[in-house]
C-alpha cells in the first residue's frame, strides 16, 4: 500500500513542487553564473512539471498494466520468460492506455503557467490571462487562446475512446499475480532507478518544505495570518466537490448508455479539460454577468470555476464505479423494486457510494489547489490559500510560503 502515499500527492499544485526544488535551482544558478539563467529556467520548469505530474503518470501506468488480462501475461511468461513477455505482450497491450497518459500530461502541462512564470519564463498559456487583463475583452482572450484550443481539441479527440478504457480499468478489481516476475538485471536496474526517482519525488517536497519553514513559531504565525484564506479555500473546495456529484453522476450514466466505443460523447465529456484555466474563468464571467443569474462578484464564482474545470475527472471516477456494478443486481432491483426511486435509494446509490465519495474527495483536493480560473473570478476582497501562496512566491517570502505549502501537502494527503 506504499504506492498510495505517492498517488496521494497527485492533486498537489505544481507550484508546491516549484518551491521544493527552488533551493537546488538557486544553487545551480550561483555556480553556473547569469549566462545560464535562461537555460536553467527552461530546464527547471520542465523538471518541476515532470515531478508534479509523476504521480498521475504512475497512476495511468498502473491502470494500463493492470488492464492487460492476467492469463495472457502468464502464458507468455511460461512460454518465453518474463523479459520477452514484458517487451512483446505487456507493453504492446498496455501501449494505447500509456499513450492516453502521455497525451493527458501533455495537455495539462501545456495549460499550466504557474511554474514557468515563477521561474521567469513566459509561456503561451499566460497570454490568455494577459490579453483579458489589458481591456477586459473576452473576444481578445478567446482569439489569444485559439491555438491552445485547437491543440487541446486535437489531444481530446485522440483521447476520446481510450479514456473509457482507463475509467473501466480504474473501476475493475486488479488481479493479484501468483508470483513475482524475474525481469533480468538490466530491466530490474531500470525499475530500481525509477522507483528511487518516484520516492525522491514524494519525499523531497516534504523535506524541503520542512527545512524552508524554519522555526515552528514562524510557521504557526504564517498559518494564523492565512486563516481567513484557508477557511475560504476549504469552503470553496468542499462546495465544489459536493455540488459536482449530481452532474457527475448524470454524465457518467449518459456515457454508460452510449458505451465506450462512442467517440463524440466521450469527446464532449473531455472537452472542458482542453480549455485554458483563464479562459474558463472568462467564460464564467460572460455567462454569470447578466440577469437573472448575475453571480459575478459573488462567492459562487470560485465554486463554479472549480466545478467547470474538474467535473470531467469526477464523472470518469463515477463511470468507473458504474462499471464495477454487477448488472444482475441492477436487473433484480428493477424487477422487485416497488418504485424507481426505491431502487435508486436502496440499491443503486449504496453501490455507487464508494465512487461518489472518491469523486467528492478528488474534486475537493483539486479545487483546493486551483489557481488559473480562480485568479480571474475571485470576488473583490476575497483570496484563496492558493492565491496567497502564489503571490508570496513572487515576492520571495520563503518562510511563510513554505509553511502554507506544507499545509497544502497535508491537506492533499
Amino acid at each position: 500500500r506504499w504506492r498510495w502515499l505517492i498517488l496521494g500527492l497527485a492533486p498537489l499544485p505544481p507550484y508546491v513542487h516549484a518551491l521544493a526544488w527552488l533551493p537546488l535551482r538557486m544553487a545551480l544558478e550561483r555556480r553556473l553564473g547569469p549566462d545560464w539563467a535562461t537555460a536553467l529556467a527552461w530546464l527547471s520548469s520542465g523538471w518541476v512539471l515532470t515531478m508534479a505530474y509523476l504521480p498521475l503518470a504512475l497512476l495511468v501506468s498502473l491502470l494500463a498494466l493492470e488492464s492487460v488480462p492476467r492469463p495472457l501475461a502468464d502464458q507468455a511468461a511460461v512460454l518465453r520468460g518474463d523479459g520477452p513477455m514484458f517487451r512483446r505482450v505487456l507493453i504492446p497491450l498496455a501501449g494505447p492506455l500509456l499513450l492516453v497518459g502521455l497525451a493527458l500530461i501533455l495537455l495539462l502541462g501545456l495549460l499550466d503557467y504557474s511554474v514557468p512564470t515563477l521561474y521567469q519564463l513566459n509561456v503561451y498559456a499566460m497570454e490568455v490571462f494577459v490579453a483579458f487583463s489589458q481591456g477586459n475583452e473576452a473576444s481578445r482572450a478567446f482569439l489569444s487562446a485559439l491555438p491552445l484550443l485547437l491543440l487541446g481539441g486535437l489531444l481530446c479527440a485522440l483521447l476520446a475512446r481510450r479514456v473509457a478504457r482507463i475509467a473501466a480499468a480504474a473501476g475493475a478489481a486488479a488481479e493479484a499475480s501468483p508470483r513475482r516476475p524475474r525481469w533480468g538485471r538490466t530491466l530490474g536496474l531500470l525499475q530500481g532507478l525509477a522507483a528511487a526517482l518516484v520516492l525522491v519525488q514524494a519525499a523531497l517536497p516534504l523535506l524541503s518544505l520542512l527545512r524552508l519553514t524554519g522555526s515552528g513559531r514562524l510557521a504557526l504565525e504564517a498559518l494564523r495570518q492565512a486563516g481567513p484564506e484557508a477557511g475560504y479555500s476549504l469552503a470553496v473546495a468542499a462546495l465544489a466537490g459536493a455540488l459536482a456529484l449530481p452532474p457527475a453522476l448524470a454524465a457518467a450514466l449518459w456515457l454508460q448508455r452510449r458505451g465506450p466505443e462512442a467517440r463524440w460523447p466521450w469527446l464532449l465529456a473531455l472537452a472542458p479539460l482542453a480549455l485554458p484555466p483563464a479562459l474558463v474563468g472568462i467564460g464564467l464571467i460572460g455567462v454569470y454577468n447578466h440577469e437573472p443569474l448575475r453571480l459575478h462578484g459573488t462567492d459562487a464564482m470560485p465554486v463554479l470555476a472549480a466545478m467547470a474545470r474538474f467535473l470531467p475527472l469526477q464523472a470518469l471516477l463515477v463511470y468507473g464505479q458504474l462499471q464495477r456494478q454487477d448488472p444482475r443486481l441492477i436487473d433484480a432491483a428493477r424487477l422487485y423494486q416497488p418504485s424507481a426511486a426505491a431502487g435508486w435509494l436502496r440499491i443503486r446509490l449504496p453501490l455507487l457510494l464508494p465512487g461518489l465519495s472518491a469523486a467528492a474527495a478528488l474534486g475537493f483536493a483539486l479545487a483546493l489547489g486551483e489557481l488559473g480560473a480562480t485568479l480571474v473570478v475571485a470576488p473583490p476582497g476575497r483570496s484563496t490559500l492558493t492565491m496567497r501562496i502564489y503571490n508570496y512566491l513572487h515576492y520571495g517570502a520563503s518562510d511563510a510560503v513554505a509553511a502554507l505549502c506544507l499545509a497544502m501537502v497535508v491537506l492533499s494527503l
